[in-house]
C-alpha cells in the first residue's frame, strides 16, 4: 500500500489530504487467504459449539449436585429413614 501526501503548497493554504493506492495482491495470496478465512470459519464454528456443550454439562451437572444435596439434607429424601424421637412430658 503506497500512502503519499496530496494538495499542500508551502506557505499558501489549499487543501490537504492523503491519497493511497493498493498495490494488486500477487496469484499465491489470492489462493492462500480465502483457505486460511475458510479453516478459521470452521475453527470459530466448532469452538461455538464447544462451549454450547460446556454450558449444557455444566448445568446438568449442577442439577445433579442439587439433587444429591436434597437428598442428603432434605427432609428424609422421601424415604422413612432414621427419624428423631421426641420426647413426651407426661
Amino acid at each position: 500500500m503506497l500512502i503519499y501526501r496530496v494538495g499542500f503548497v508551502q506557505g499558501r493554504g489549499g487543501c490537504d489530504f492523503w491519497v493511497w493506492y493498493d498495490v494488486e495482491m500477487c496469484e499465491r495470496s489470492k489462493v492462500v487467504i480465502p483457505g486460511l478465512l475458510k479453516s478459521r470459519d470452521k475453527l470459530e464454528n466448532s469452538l461455538a459449539k464447544a462451549r454450547c456443550r460446556e454450558k449444557v454439562l455444566w448445568a446438568a451437572l449442577v442439577v445433579s449436585w442439587m439433587l444429591v444435596a436434597m437428598s442428603v439434607f432434605g427432609r428424609n429424601g422421601g424415604s422413612d429413614g432414621p427419624k428423631l424421637k421426641t420426647l413426651e412430658l407426661a
